[in-house]
């Protein structure tokens, strides 16, 4: 799981997919090449903020968001 939809995620995400991850990107927006990505369904998108129930069973969560204050509080919830 990648909570953020800009560059940074974009970035993890790729490299999740480069390992055969099945990736969910979970953020109120997606820059472009985010948008592509799920358009070809090579990730699963979930348009909104993240809440605690969305991590439940992901092996994994980074958080790249621009929000410092938000990156910990989704940490301190995965």
């Amino acid at each position: 799981m990648v909570v953020g939809g800009g560059e940074f995620a974009l970035r993890k995400g790729k490299v999740l997919l480069e390992h055969s991850a099945d990736v969910v990107v979970i953020s109120p927006y997606f820059c472009p090449e985010l948008e592509q990505l799920a358009e070809s369904r090579k990730t699963n998108v979930r348009n909104h903020a993240c809440e605690p129930a969305n991590l439940a069973g992901a092996l994994l969560t980074i958080t790249a968001t621009d929000d410092a204050e938000n990156n910990r509080q989704v940490a301190a919830e995965a």
